[in-house]
């Protein structure tokens, strides 16, 4: 089943190189997929899905790992603003 998410990424991946080509390059004919967001969404609601198996047996959660990928970027953000803000009033201080 995993295989099966794991084509289905692929194929968004596909779906989403084509799509924005063809918005690109709008002025030469092409054309983007119609429907796009559409089959990008309901192709990521299946490879959650499809990956769920994996994640129970390797004893996982989607929700964990994604507070755990969220509050990671938070963290990360929130060291980057600090460090401005710390660099910045150094700058002023010397």
């Amino acid at each position: 089943m995993a295989i099966a998410g794991g084509i289905a990424l692929l194929a968004m991946i596909a779906i989403v190189v084509v799509s924005v080509i063809g918005r690109t390059l709008i002025w030469a004919g092409l054309k983007p997929i119609l429907g796009d967001y559409e089959l990008i969404s309901t192709a990521m609601g299946f490879a959650i899905f499809a990956f769920s198996p994996a994640f129970i047996i390797l004893s996982g959660s989607i929700n964990n790992d994604g507070l755990c990928v969220t509050l990671s970027l938070a963290a990360l953000l929130y060291f980057l603003a600090t460090r401005k803000t710390f660099a910045a009033a150094e700058r002023h201080k010397g």
